[in-house]
């Protein structure tokens, strides 16, 4: 999942977070965010929603990779 770690790095390095502080701000442990960082572990629904919400993204977006979002709703 290169381009998920390519991606949020870009969104890290503009807003000037790094992945400690992106951890403790959606209050999870810093390995795993980490690992969802870099693409090697798939976030729960709640965690990529915390995650793009903090970065100021869309959670499909940012995680479109994986298509977590993209169920249609009837």
């Amino acid at each position: 999942m290169q381009e998920i770690r390519i991606r949020i790095g870009e969104i890290l390095l503009r807003k000037r977070l790094t992945k400690t502080e992106l951890a403790r701000r959606v209050g999870a442990a810093k390995p795993l965010v980490n690992q969802i960082c870099n693409g090697n572990v798939r976030p729960s629904r709640r965690r990529a929603t915390q995650i793009a919400e903090e970065l100021g993204r869309d959670p499909g977006e940012l995680f479109q990779e994986w298509e977590m979002f993209d169920e249609v709703v009837t």
